[in-house]
């Protein structure tokens, strides 16, 4: 894992507490996943001629078809963070509340999503919302790409994408996969981003025709012994900036990425919620003890579960391996009964 610090900001010296912790939350941590991304970016979408990337499809075979790019990694792996920041660079747009440019829709898919719903969220994010569910799924998608043509939308990102396809049989699967291969063709084509679990990349395998209009992203888990010592130096650039110190100790970082099941953003997300409390009680170095609460916060886990409290992590981490994977069964069990 490559990271970068170029160009950080300073804060000024008498930042309080709500500054550096604002600080913190604005920064991100550029790696080899930017340049796949964009790299994939790239054959999608046309590129101007300052080199930089445009919000216009690029077309492709006798059809003059569009294509799509799917981003799939598990919770806590930084997908959003990393596709929104990379779209408003190609696009000159200051990532840090700054919007989309106009030609660009997001879509972020509820959990509760079904194809209908999918295109009445496109309708209203277009700014019109006098259209009801129970219309019949061609119309109310016939309203949505007159909805995109009207706006000059190009590209469209769907996030949590998986969503959608959890609606139904397999037969609703497949009409998902064939919204998406129309949204991809035509005089008004658009190019896709979708981005979810890796859930998402088996809905779409479901049809041949649909998963070979989509380049492929997947962010893999972070590995101690890849990763380990980038992420050690990048976390402590960033807590110095703040006044902290982090945790000198050789065990740190395998605890850290046990804690947050080796996500790559959720590092980050852990050691800002660790930051607060020592930058509260004026403290010069993170401990053990604040990233312990921090885990307990996160994720809920009893005392018991946390790979901060143990002396002797190495030795024990075997079991919390074990104790996490029976959660796990025990979680799946409950989906199942469920029926979900």
């Amino acid at each position: 894992m490559t990271t970068t610090a170029k160009s950080i900001p300073q804060l000024p010296e008498d930042a309080d507490v709500g500054q550096k912790l604002a600080w913190l939350n604005d920064r991100y941590v550029s790696s080899f996943r930017d340049g796949e991304f964009l790299e994939r970016l790239g054959q999608i979408l046309v590129r101007g001629g300052d080199g930089r990337l445009l919000p216009e499809p690029a077309r492709f075979g006798i059809d003059r078809e569009a294509r799509g790019l799917m981003v799939t990694g598990e919770s806590g792996s930084s997908k959003t963070t990393l596709i929104r920041r990379n779209l408003c660079r190609e696009f000159g747009v200051d990532p840090i509340g700054g919007k989309l440019p106009p030609e660009v829709l997001r879509i972020d898919l509820p959990p509760a999503c079904t194809l209908k719903s999918f295109g009445v969220a496109i309708i209203e994010k277009t700014g019109y919302s006098v259209i009801k569910e129970s219309r019949p799924s061609w119309e109310i998608w016939q309203a949505a790409r007159h909805r995109l043509v009207q706006n000059g939308i190009r590209l469209v990102w769907v996030d949590e994408g998986q969503h959608v396809f959890r609606a139904g049989r397999i037969a609703d699967v497949l009409e998902v996969c064939n919204t998406f291969k129309t949204l991809l063709k035509g005089d008004h084509a658009v190019a896709l981003i979708l981005s979810g679990i890796p859930e998402l990349a088996n809905f779409t395998d479901l049809d041949p025709q649909a998963s070979r209009r989509f380049l492929k992203l997947h962010l893999d888990p972070v590995m101690e012994s890849a990763d380990a010592e980038a992420m050690s130096h990048y976390l402590a650039t960033l807590c110095r900036h703040v006044g902290l110190a982090t945790p000198r100790d050789d065990e740190f970082i395998p605890r850290l990425f046990h804690a947050v099941n080796y996500g790559f953003g959720s590092c980050f997300e852990l050691t800002i919620m660790a930051a607060r409390p020592a930058l509260e009680r004026g403290a010069k170095a993170l401990s053990f003890n604040d990233y312990s609460k921090a885990f307990a916060m996160f994720t809920g886990r009893k005392s018991t579960f946390n790979p901060f409290d143990v002396e002797y992590f190495a030795e024990t981490k075997a079991g919390f391996v074990r104790q996490t994977e029976e959660l796990t069964v025990a979680a799946g069990a409950d989906t199942a009964k469920r029926g979900i």
